[in-house]
């Protein structure tokens, strides 16, 4: 089982690194363990895929192996199947999330720090308060108000004499940095991987 669980982690990263193959062969396309993930949407998944349905217990016992996990501060488990699922090279945490599966996959199922992933455990994020002043300067920039909270006076400068299209882009991209930096209700949910109601 430990074996099929670390191909599976294999399999994910590769795919998105696209090694040894191109991102177009069939042979190297992820599939997701508990995930279903469309274009602009995903869902849990309630049945094993088909083609995990040769190990279908291995696939049971990882979506129901549990770590046991914080989530913004709040104890939350987290499914060994999201995890691996979850785990993206480009992600700031990688490293670390990489290292909660492989002890989990070893039976460490309290990690010492929390799994985040996109959305997940954003306030970890170490440019945080870098990413609050971008927000707060484009929105200096795009609505020509003046603002209270801190501002990076050379991005100002940088982003040069306000245009239409210029305070479109800004705002474009000030909402979604804010919406990283806190997002909705019903994102934030998604976000926390809880995973369906029954793997719990």
């Amino acid at each position: 089982m430990k074996e099929w669980q670390v191909q599976r982690v294999i399999e994910k990263i590769r795919s998105l690194i696209h090694w040894p193959q191109s991102c177009e062969d069939p042979a190297v396309q992820y599939t997701w363990i508990l995930m279903s993930v469309g274009e602009y949407e995903f869902s849990y998944l309630n049945q094993c895929p088909e083609q995990y349905k040769e190990h279908e217990d291995y696939w049971r016992m990882t979506v129901h192996t549990m770590i046991h996990d914080t989530e913004n501060g709040d104890e939350a488990d987290l499914s060994l199947a999201l995890a691996i699922d979850m785990l993206w090279p480009c992600h700031w945490r990688f490293v670390e999330n990489l290292r909660i599966v492989l002890n989990a996959i070893g039976g460490k199922l309290n990690p010492e720090k929390p799994f985040a992933a996109c959305g997940r455990n954003i306030t970890l994020l170490p440019i945080r308060r870098r990413m609050e002043i971008i927000s707060n300067t484009l929105k200096v920039f795009y609505s020509a108000a003046d603002s209270d909270r801190e501002v990076d006076r050379d991005l100002l400068a940088l982003l040069g004499k306000p245009t239409a299209v210029k305070k479109w882009l800004a705002a474009s991209l000030d909402k979604t940095i804010r919406l990283q930096l806190n997002p909705p209700a019903d994102l934030r949910a998604i976000s926390a991987l809880s995973g369906p109601e029954w793997i719990k």
